[in-house]
């Protein structure tokens, strides 16, 4: 799937110089309403910024994908311990059938 350049601008975290906070305020509290903002000296990150709002939604975002990968490892644990057991199916009427027998138990 092909992204566009605004939607990969959207993906990114805006930068600006340190003196942006001087010369350009208004920009740079506006893109720190949308999410986190770098702030650079002499071209190296330096300090990071943002809104309390997009503060706790990039918190919320980060909980989130971590709890996702651990459910992702926990998962795929549980797969290759199914694996190592034999519990495995060759096709999928073999599946159908055993679920079908479990159910009328």
């Amino acid at each position: 799937m092909k992204t566009t350049k605004k939607e990969r601008r959207d993906l990114m975290d805006a930068i600006y110089p340190i003196t942006a906070l001087q010369k350009r305020q208004k920009e740079v509290k506006q893109a720190a309403k949308k999410g986190i903002v770098r702030i650079t000296e002499q071209g190296v990150g330096a300090y990071v910024f943002s809104s309390e709002k997009a503060y706790e939604e990039s918190i919320r975002k980060a909980v989130s994908e971590a709890l996702y990968e651990a459910h992702l490892h926990e998962a795929i644990a549980e797969a290759r311990a199914d694996v190592r057991e034999g519990r495995v199916y060759d096709d999928v009427d073999g599946f159908f059938e055993e679920l079908e027998e479990e159910l009328t138990i």
